[in-house]
């Protein structure tokens, strides 16, 4: 919970990165399980690859529930909500990322499913290192989570 957002310039209107007529309103949490750089350079990749996903458009953080209903209401969008979370254990074969996303109705949030992801980084045992295992992990989880959403 808590903490700074970056903020998003647009409010009211998100916009999607994908092509074609959005079908899903997607709210997006600020992450957990690591700190500091490295989960920072996490939720700005799992922002961007949420936007890049097909008929998503990407709801303001700072959104309140009345604003997202109104919204999913007048473009007769379905809503969902992406909490999630990132580990990155040091093994014998190097860095396991895993990221873990609760898929969630929006804005009421009650869970749909949990879909996951996990990645090696073969050799590698800095964690502080672990940024592309944790793209390639968050690329899977979203894929799952995409799935997750309906056609």
């Amino acid at each position: 919970g808590g903490g700074s957002s970056s903020g998003s310039p647009s409010r009211g209107h998100a916009r999607s990165g994908a092509r074609g007529p959005a079908t899903y309103y997607v709210g997006v949490g600020g992450g957990a399980g690591v700190t500091g750089a490295t989960l920072t350079a996490a939720h700005t990749y799992f922002l961007t690859a949420v936007r890049r996903l097909a008929g998503v458009d990407v709801a303001p953080s700072d959104e309140t529930a009345a604003q997202a209903s109104a919204i999913l209401t007048t473009r007769h969008l379905t809503g969902f909500f992406l909490d999630w979370t990132v580990s990155v254990t040091d093994t014998d074969a190097g860095l396991r990322c895993r990221v873990s996303i609760l898929l969630q109705d929006y804005p009421g949030r009650s869970l749909r499913s949990m879909p996951h992801g996990t990645a090696i980084a073969s050799g590698e045992h800095d964690v502080s290192h672990a940024g592309r295992c944790i793209e390639e992990a968050v690329d899977g989880a979203l894929r799952s989570a995409r799935t997750g959403m309906g056609p």
